[in-house]
Protein backbone atom coordinates (compact mmCIF):
# COMPACT_ATOMS: atom_id res chain seq x y z
CA UNK A 1 0.00 0.00 0.00
CA UNK A 2 2.58 2.64 0.96
CA UNK A 3 4.75 1.62 -2.69
CA UNK A 4 1.59 2.47 -4.64
CA UNK A 5 0.59 5.47 -2.56
CA UNK A 6 4.42 6.88 -3.01
CA UNK A 7 4.47 5.66 -6.65
CA UNK A 8 0.95 7.90 -6.89
CA UNK A 9 2.64 10.80 -5.69
CA UNK A 10 5.68 10.85 -7.79
CA UNK A 11 4.10 10.27 -10.99
CA UNK A 12 1.82 13.02 -9.87
CA UNK A 13 4.12 16.33 -9.14
CA UNK A 14 7.60 15.13 -11.60
CA UNK A 15 6.19 15.16 -15.25
CA UNK A 16 6.77 18.51 -17.09
CA UNK A 17 4.55 21.15 -16.48
CA UNK A 18 2.63 20.60 -19.79
CA UNK A 19 0.55 17.77 -17.22
CA UNK A 20 0.36 15.65 -14.51
CA UNK A 21 -0.99 12.21 -14.56
CA UNK A 22 -2.65 10.78 -11.29
CA UNK A 23 -2.64 6.37 -11.58
CA UNK A 24 -6.08 4.74 -10.52
CA UNK A 25 -7.65 8.17 -10.14
CA UNK A 26 -10.96 5.90 -9.75
CA UNK A 27 -11.74 3.10 -9.34
CA UNK A 28 -12.69 -0.24 -10.73
CA UNK A 29 -16.69 0.18 -9.73
CA UNK A 30 -16.51 4.13 -11.30
CA UNK A 31 -14.95 2.74 -14.81
CA UNK A 32 -17.57 0.13 -14.98
CA UNK A 33 -20.52 2.30 -14.13
CA UNK A 34 -19.45 4.82 -16.88
CA UNK A 35 -18.60 2.24 -19.17
CA UNK A 36 -21.92 0.52 -18.87
CA UNK A 37 -23.92 3.82 -18.76
CA UNK A 38 -21.91 4.81 -22.07
CA UNK A 39 -23.34 1.55 -23.88
CA UNK A 40 -26.44 1.48 -22.65
CA UNK A 41 -26.86 5.34 -24.43
CA UNK A 42 -25.81 4.33 -27.62
CA UNK A 43 -28.07 0.84 -27.10
CA UNK A 44 -31.01 3.14 -26.86
CA UNK A 45 -29.43 5.38 -29.69
CA UNK A 46 -29.51 3.16 -31.98
CA UNK A 47 -33.29 2.03 -30.60
CA UNK A 48 -34.43 5.74 -31.54
CA UNK A 49 -32.42 5.40 -34.77
CA UNK A 50 -34.11 2.47 -35.91
CA UNK A 51 -37.37 3.35 -35.25
CA UNK A 52 -37.36 6.49 -37.26
CA UNK A 53 -38.19 6.39 -40.93
CA UNK A 54 -34.81 7.33 -43.42
CA UNK A 55 -35.87 10.91 -43.88
CA UNK A 56 -36.05 11.18 -40.27
CA UNK A 57 -32.72 9.75 -39.67
CA UNK A 58 -31.03 12.08 -42.01
CA UNK A 59 -31.45 14.60 -39.26
CA UNK A 60 -29.20 13.10 -37.31
CA UNK A 61 -24.96 12.76 -37.73
CA UNK A 62 -23.03 10.06 -36.57
CA UNK A 63 -19.43 10.85 -35.21
CA UNK A 64 -18.27 13.97 -33.79
CA UNK A 65 -16.03 17.13 -35.89
CA UNK A 66 -12.86 15.22 -33.85
CA UNK A 67 -13.11 11.83 -34.99
CA UNK A 68 -15.52 11.79 -37.97
CA UNK A 69 -17.59 8.45 -37.57
CA UNK A 70 -15.64 6.60 -36.14
CA UNK A 71 -16.60 7.05 -32.52
CA UNK A 72 -19.99 7.05 -30.10
CA UNK A 73 -19.97 10.32 -28.29
CA UNK A 74 -21.96 11.85 -26.05
CA UNK A 75 -21.94 15.53 -24.23
CA UNK A 76 -23.12 15.82 -20.32
CA UNK A 77 -23.69 11.54 -19.32
CA UNK A 78 -25.06 11.49 -15.75
CA UNK A 79 -22.54 9.33 -14.76
CA UNK A 80 -19.53 11.88 -15.68
CA UNK A 81 -21.58 14.80 -15.08
CA UNK A 82 -21.42 13.60 -11.20
CA UNK A 83 -17.57 12.95 -11.57
CA UNK A 84 -17.07 16.41 -12.57
CA UNK A 85 -18.29 17.86 -9.12
CA UNK A 86 -16.58 14.77 -7.01
CA UNK A 87 -13.05 15.03 -8.85
CA UNK A 88 -13.08 19.17 -8.70
CA UNK A 89 -10.93 19.31 -5.68
CA UNK A 90 -8.56 17.19 -6.60
CA UNK A 91 -8.52 19.33 -10.20
CA UNK A 92 -8.38 22.71 -7.79
CA UNK A 93 -5.35 20.90 -5.97
CA UNK A 94 -3.37 20.06 -8.77
CA UNK A 95 -3.74 23.15 -10.80
CA UNK A 96 -3.75 24.99 -8.43
CA UNK A 97 -6.63 27.60 -8.89
CA UNK A 98 -10.70 27.79 -7.59
CA UNK A 99 -12.21 26.01 -10.54
CA UNK A 100 -15.87 26.44 -12.18
CA UNK A 101 -16.88 22.95 -13.83
CA UNK A 102 -18.12 23.32 -17.07
CA UNK A 103 -19.23 19.81 -18.91
CA UNK A 104 -18.17 16.59 -19.80
CA UNK A 105 -17.76 14.69 -22.87
CA UNK A 106 -17.70 11.04 -23.15
CA UNK A 107 -16.37 9.05 -26.14
CA UNK A 108 -16.22 5.51 -27.39
CA UNK A 109 -13.73 4.95 -30.32
CA UNK A 110 -13.98 2.04 -32.81
CA UNK A 111 -10.87 0.88 -34.87
CA UNK A 112 -9.41 3.28 -37.28
CA UNK A 113 -10.64 6.31 -35.24
CA UNK A 114 -8.33 9.08 -35.18
CA UNK A 115 -8.08 12.29 -33.61
CA UNK A 116 -7.15 15.67 -35.10
CA UNK A 117 -4.39 17.66 -33.37
CA UNK A 118 -6.11 20.55 -31.59
CA UNK A 119 -6.52 23.19 -28.71
CA UNK A 120 -9.60 23.75 -26.79
CA UNK A 121 -12.61 25.87 -26.51
CA UNK A 122 -13.04 28.42 -24.19
CA UNK A 123 -15.25 25.84 -21.72
CA UNK A 124 -12.29 23.74 -21.75
CA UNK A 125 -9.53 25.95 -19.81
CA UNK A 126 -8.60 23.14 -17.39
CA UNK A 127 -9.07 19.49 -18.37
CA UNK A 128 -9.09 15.85 -17.17
CA UNK A 129 -9.18 12.66 -19.63
CA UNK A 130 -9.76 9.59 -17.38
CA UNK A 131 -8.85 6.10 -19.39
CA UNK A 132 -12.54 4.31 -18.56
CA UNK A 133 -12.18 0.96 -20.42
CA UNK A 134 -9.84 -0.77 -23.19
CA UNK A 135 -10.88 -3.56 -25.16
CA UNK A 136 -10.09 -7.17 -24.07
CA UNK A 137 -5.99 -7.16 -25.64
CA UNK A 138 -5.60 -4.11 -23.47
CA UNK A 139 -4.66 -2.26 -26.95
CA UNK A 140 -2.69 1.33 -26.08
CA UNK A 141 -4.04 4.56 -27.39
CA UNK A 142 -1.79 7.29 -26.09
CA UNK A 143 -2.83 10.96 -25.93
CA UNK A 144 -0.21 12.92 -27.88
CA UNK A 145 0.53 16.29 -25.45
CA UNK A 146 2.70 18.58 -27.33
CA UNK A 147 4.45 15.39 -29.12
CA UNK A 148 4.65 13.91 -25.61
CA UNK A 149 2.74 10.36 -25.36
CA UNK A 150 0.89 9.85 -22.60
CA UNK A 151 -0.63 6.13 -22.15
CA UNK A 152 -3.52 5.55 -19.39
CA UNK A 153 -4.92 2.54 -18.01
CA UNK A 154 -8.33 2.70 -16.49
CA UNK A 155 -8.73 4.72 -13.67
CA UNK A 156 -5.67 6.46 -14.48
CA UNK A 157 -6.44 10.64 -15.29
CA UNK A 158 -4.15 13.03 -17.14
CA UNK A 159 -4.99 16.41 -16.00
CA UNK A 160 -3.76 19.03 -19.05
CA UNK A 161 -4.37 22.70 -20.10
CA UNK A 162 -6.40 22.06 -23.14
CA UNK A 163 -6.23 25.22 -24.27
CA UNK A 164 -2.61 25.94 -24.33
CA UNK A 165 -1.34 22.30 -25.09
CA UNK A 166 -1.97 20.78 -28.83
CA UNK A 167 -3.35 17.18 -28.61
CA UNK A 168 -4.17 14.41 -30.43
CA UNK A 169 -4.49 10.82 -31.15
CA UNK A 170 -3.14 8.71 -33.71
CA UNK A 171 -5.27 5.98 -35.89
CA UNK A 172 -6.74 3.31 -33.15
CA UNK A 173 -5.61 -0.22 -33.81
CA UNK A 174 -8.25 -1.99 -31.41
CA UNK A 175 -11.32 -2.54 -31.25
CA UNK A 176 -13.14 0.14 -28.74
CA UNK A 177 -11.48 2.41 -26.29
CA UNK A 178 -13.59 4.34 -23.72
CA UNK A 179 -12.28 8.03 -22.15
CA UNK A 180 -14.33 10.18 -20.20
CA UNK A 181 -13.25 14.45 -20.57
CA UNK A 182 -13.94 16.52 -17.51
CA UNK A 183 -13.97 20.43 -18.13
CA UNK A 184 -13.23 23.43 -16.11
CA UNK A 185 -12.37 26.96 -16.12
CA UNK A 186 -10.34 29.20 -13.75
CA UNK A 187 -13.17 30.67 -11.51
CA UNK A 188 -11.88 34.20 -11.42
CA UNK A 189 -10.01 34.20 -15.02
CA UNK A 190 -11.09 35.18 -18.35
CA UNK A 191 -13.72 32.21 -19.04
CA UNK A 192 -15.69 32.39 -15.84
CA UNK A 193 -18.82 33.49 -17.57
CA UNK A 194 -18.39 29.44 -19.65
CA UNK A 195 -19.29 28.20 -16.38
CA UNK A 196 -21.98 25.10 -16.49
CA UNK A 197 -20.97 25.60 -20.26
CA UNK A 198 -23.51 28.60 -20.43
CA UNK A 199 -26.32 25.92 -18.71
CA UNK A 200 -28.49 26.15 -15.73
CA UNK A 201 -26.38 23.62 -13.78
CA UNK A 202 -24.13 20.64 -14.34
CA UNK A 203 -26.31 17.19 -15.49
CA UNK A 204 -28.71 19.37 -17.84
CA UNK A 205 -28.81 18.36 -21.28
CA UNK A 206 -27.27 14.72 -21.79
CA UNK A 207 -26.70 14.62 -26.16
CA UNK A 208 -25.49 12.08 -28.01
CA UNK A 209 -23.37 12.47 -31.13
CA UNK A 210 -26.25 11.41 -33.23
CA UNK A 211 -26.50 15.45 -33.48
CA UNK A 212 -29.92 16.70 -33.88
CA UNK A 213 -29.79 18.44 -36.83
CA UNK A 214 -33.83 18.68 -37.31
CA UNK A 215 -36.32 19.92 -33.95
CA UNK A 216 -37.44 15.91 -32.85
CA UNK A 217 -35.72 14.66 -29.68
CA UNK A 218 -34.54 11.14 -29.99
CA UNK A 219 -36.59 10.18 -26.75
CA UNK A 220 -39.41 10.44 -28.99
CA UNK A 221 -38.52 7.60 -30.81
CA UNK A 222 -37.97 5.46 -27.86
Amino acid sequence: MIKIIILEVIITICLSNMYKVVKNCIGEEACMLLATEMKTTRSLTNIALDNMTEEEREKYQAGDSMIGDKCFAVYGLSAAESLLLLLQNKAEEIFKKELYPTYTYSRIYYNDAKMKKHTDRDSCEYSVSLCVEKDFYKTPYPLFVDGEPVELEPGDAIFYEGKIHEHWREEYKGFEHTQTFLHYVDKYGKYSDRKYDGRPFVGYGEISNYKLLGKHDLNEYL
